[in-house]
C-alpha cells in the first residue's frame, strides 16, 4: 500500500466499495478527520486531512481491531474533493448528518511511523501498545471488547484456533489471553505453547466475555463483574509499572459502591459509579506511565463506556464530573441535572483531595460540608461521609487484629500482583517471593499462617521447599497449596504424597482461590474469640446508624457482637459470624423481635467486640431481616 500524497486526478478515478466507505460514520470523520480508501485483509489506508488528529493511526486501529493504518496526506482541497465525491452522497442517501471539519492547521499531517520520543513504552513485538489475545470464536463479539480495551491503551487481538494462537503469539507476546469458558479451547492444552514463547503471559478462563459486552439479556448479569475485574487488573498492572499508588485507588472504589448504595440509586448507576472510579483511576494511571500527552479527551474509555454498547451510563459518570452543584461548571449542568454517579464521584475525590493533604476526619468533614449546595450535591455529600466513617470503622477493627500473613511464591511479577491484590482485598497481608531460597528464610524467621507456591521456581523448587517446611516444627502444620502450571498428574500426585493441602492449577479463579485460603486458614487454627482476648472499637450512633454498622460488618465477612448501650438504661447486642446476623437480644426479647427493635435506635453508643456468637437465635441473611424492617414501619406508619 502506498503512503504517498493523494492527487486530485487520483481522487477522480477512485472507485470506493461501499463497505469500505461505511467503516468510518461521519462523526469518527469529523473527529479524525480521516477518510478510508483501501481494507486490504487487516490493513486500512486512509487519506489524512493537515487537521487529521494524532491519535488517528491508533484509535482507528484499535476500534476496528486493525493490525495497520496507513495514512496517506492530502491538502485540504483534495480532502473535500473525496468528501464531494465520494462521502457525502453515500451518507445523505442514509439520512446521516455530514461531518464539520475542522480549521486547517500551520502544522503538516502526523507522519506514519513517530519518533521514539513519542512512542509509547512497553512496546511487545509489532505492535506499540500492550496486548491482550482472546480465543473468541464469535466475529460479532470482538468489535464490542477490541473497543473498550482500545481506548484504554490496550490492543485486542483475537484467535479462534490452536494454530491461530500460535500465529498471534509470532506477532506479538501479550499480557495476558482470556479464553472464554466453553469456546472450543482448553487453558491446560495452551499453557505449553504460551511458555514457549514466555514465562511472563498470563492465561485466564472467562465467562464469555464477548456476549456481556454485546449487553445481551444473558450477558447484562455478568458484564459489570467482567468489566470489573479487566479494569481492576489492569489498573493493578498499569500501577506497577508506573509506581503509582493503589491505595487511592481501592479507597475510590469502596466508597463510589457503598455511597451509591446508600443513595438509593438503580442498579445501573450503581455500576456504573463502581465501573466509572476504577476506569477513571485506569486513565490517571496510564497518564502517569506514558506522560499526560498520551491519554486525549476527558476519558480514555469515557467515549467507548455508554448506553449503546453496555446497559451502564459510564460515560455520563466520567464525564461531568467536574460540573459544579450550583451550575457553575464546565457546561452548565446544575442540580439533578448532572448524572447521579458524576455526583458521587466528584465528593470522592474532593474527600481523598483532602485526605491527601494531611487533614484528619472531623476536619475533613467539615471541610467538605462546606461545598456542599456550591460545588458538591448535598446529599451525596452526607452519603459519602457516611460511606467513609463505615470505612475507617473496618480500618480500625484491622488495627485491632493481627492481619493473617501469607507467603507467596511466584517468579511472575504480573500474576504475583494479581494475587497479591485480590487476597489483601479477603483480609491477607500478603508477602511476595520470587525464589524459594528467600521464602524458606521468610517462613521460617516468621511463620506464616499459609505459603501458595509455583512448583518452578529459582533457587528451591516448590517441591523442596514443602519438604523443607514440614521439617520445622514451627512450619510442620502449616497449610501448603501449589498453584502451578505443573498440572500433569504426577505433578500433583507428587505435591500431595509431600504433604500439600492442595494442587491447584493454572489459571485459577481467584474468588475461588481466596475462598480456599479462607477455609485453610480457619481450619488450621481455633477461632480467633477463642485464642486472644475481646478487643474492639466504639462510636455514637449518631455518627453511624445501626443499619449501616451491620451492613459494613456484614460486607467484611467479621465474626463479632455489636452491643449497643444508651444514657436511658437501653441495651442489647447482635452477633455476626462470619458476617451473617445469627443472634439479637435487648431485654427480655431475642430473636427477630429483638432485632427489629434494636435496629430502631438512633441515639446511643456501640462497641463491635470480635467475639464468637454464644447462640443462635436468628436464620435469615441481613437484607431480609431489613426488609422486614421496612414492612413493619411503614405498617405502624399506617396505622
Amino acid at each position: 500500500m502506498t503512503t504517498s500524497p493523494i492527487t486530485p486526478t487520483e481522487v477522480g478515478c477512485l472507485v470506493l466499495d461501499p463497505g469500505v466507505r461505511a467503516l468510518l460514520s461521519p462523526e469518527v470523520v469529523a473527529e479524525h478527520v480521516v477518510l478510508p480508501l483501501e481494507l486490504e485483509g487487516e490493513e486500512l489506508t486512509v487519506a489524512a486531512d493537515p487537521a487529521a488528529s494524532a491519535s488517528a493511526e491508533r484509535s482507528l486501529r484499535l476500534r476496528l481491531g486493525l493490525r495497520k493504518v496507513h495514512l496517506r496526506p492530502a491538502t485540504r482541497e483534495v480532502f473535500k474533493l473525496l468528501l464531494e465525491l465520494h462521502f457525502n452522497p453515500f451518507w445523505e442517501s442514509r439520512g446521516l448528518d455530514l461531518p464539520i471539519l475542522p480549521r486547517e492547521p500551520v502544522t503538516s499531517v502526523p507522519t506514519e511511523d513517530p519518533s521514539p520520543a513519542d512512542a509509547p513504552s512497553g512496546g511487545n513485538g509489532t505492535s506499540d501498545y500492550p496486548v491482550v489475545l482472546l480465543v473468541e470464536p464469535v466475529e460479532a463479539r470482538r468489535g464490542p471488547i477490541s473497543a473498550l480495551l482500545g481506548d484504554a491503551g490496550v490492543e485486542a487481538r483475537f484467535a479462534t484456533t490452536r494454530d491461530e494462537v500460535e500465529r498471534e503469539l509470532r506477532l506479538a507476546t501479550p499480557s495476558v489471553i482470556g479464553i472464554r469458558r466453553g469456546g472450543g479451547l482448553d487453558a491446560e492444552d495452551l499453557l505449553p505453547l504460551v511458555r514457549e514463547r514466555s514465562s511472563r503471559t498470563e492465561v485466564r478462563v472467562v465467562p464469555e466475555p464477548g456476549l456481556a459486552l454485546m449487553g445481551s439479556a444473558a450477558g447484562d448479569e455478568r458484564l459489570p463483574t467482567f468489566l470489573f475485574d479487566l479494569a481492576r487488573f489492569f489498573v493493578g498492572l498499569i500501577a506497577n509499572a508506573g509506581g503509582g499508588r493503589l491505595d487511592r485507588t481501592e479507597a475510590m472504589v469502596r466508597l463510589a459502591e457503598s455511597a451509591a448504595r446508600r443513595l438509593e440509586l438503580p442498579a445501573s448507576e450503581t455500576e456504573a459509579t463502581r465501573l466509572a472510579a476504577v476506569l477513571g483511576e485506569l486513565d490517571d494511571h496510564l497518564a502517569r506511565l506514558r506522560g499526560a500527552e498520551a491519554i486525549e479527551g476527558a476519558s480514555a474509555l469515557g467515549m467507548l463506556l455508554d448506553p449503546a454498547r453496555t446497559p451502564y451510563p459510564v460515560a455520563e459518570a466520567l464525564d461531568h464530573q467536574e460540573e459544579r452543584f450550583d451550575g457553575t461548571g464546565p457546561r452548565g449542568l446544575a442540580g439533578d441535572r448532572i448524572p447521579a454517579p458524576a455526583r458521587v464521584l466528584a465528593t470522592i475525590r474532593a474527600l481523598l483531595d483532602l485526605r491527601d493533604t494531611e487533614a484528619k476526619g472531623t476536619e475533613i468533614e467539615s471541610r467538605l460540608r462546606e461545598q456542599a449546595g456550591t460545588r458538591l450535591d448535598p446529599r451525596t455529600v452526607e452519603a459519602v461521609l457516611r460511606a467513609d466513617r463505615a470505612g475507617r470503622l473496618v480500618d480500625r477493627l484491622d488495627e485491632e487484629e493481627t492481619r493473617d500473613r501469607i507467603l507467596l511464591v511466584d517468579p511472575d511479577p504480573a500474576l504475583a500482583s494479581l494475587l497479591e491484590m485480590r487476597l489483601g482485598n479477603a483480609g491477607f497481608a500478603v508477602e511476595v517471593h520470587r525464589d524459594g531460597a528467600t521464602a524458606l528464610e521468610a517462613a521460617l524467621a516468621s511463620p506464616p499462617v499459609l505459603t501458595i507456591s509455583e512448583v518452578s521456581v529459582p533457587m528451591l523448587d516448590g517441591f523442596s521447599l514443602l519438604l523443607r517446611l514440614r521439617r520445622e516444627e514451627a512450619t510442620a502444620d502449616m497449610p501448603f497449596v501449589f498453584l502451578s502450571e505443573r498440572a500433569e498428574r504426577g505433578a500433583t500426585v507428587r505435591g500431595l504424597e509431600l504433604g500439600a493441602d492442595d494442587f491447584l492449577a493454572k489459571p485459577v479463579d481467584l474468588d475461588f482461590l481466596a475462598a480456599k485460603v479462607k477455609s485453610l486458614v480457619r481450619k488450621a487454627r481455633p477461632r480467633v474469640a477463642e485464642t486472644a482476648p475481646a478487643t474492639g472499637v466504639a462510636g455514637d450512633l449518631t455518627e453511624m446508624e445501626v443499619v449501616d454498622l451491620l451492613q459494613v460488618l456484614s460486607a467484611s465477612g467479621r465474626t463479632a457482637v455489636v452491643r449497643l448501650a444508651g444514657r436511658d438504661g437501653f441495651a442489647g447486642e447482635i452477633s455476626l459470624d462470619s458476617g451473617r446476623v445469627v443472634d439479637a437480644r435487648c431485654g427480655g426479647e431475642e430473636g427477630v423481635d429483638a432485632f427489629q427493635i434494636l435496629i430502631s435506635r438512633s441515639e446511643g453508643r456501640f462497641t463491635v467486640e470480635r467475639s464468637s456468637p454464644a447462640s443462635r437465635t436468628i436464620d435469615a441473611p441481613l437484607e431480609s431481616l431489613l426488609l422486614e424492617a421496612c414492612r413493619l414501619r411503614d405498617e405502624a406508619g399506617r396505622g
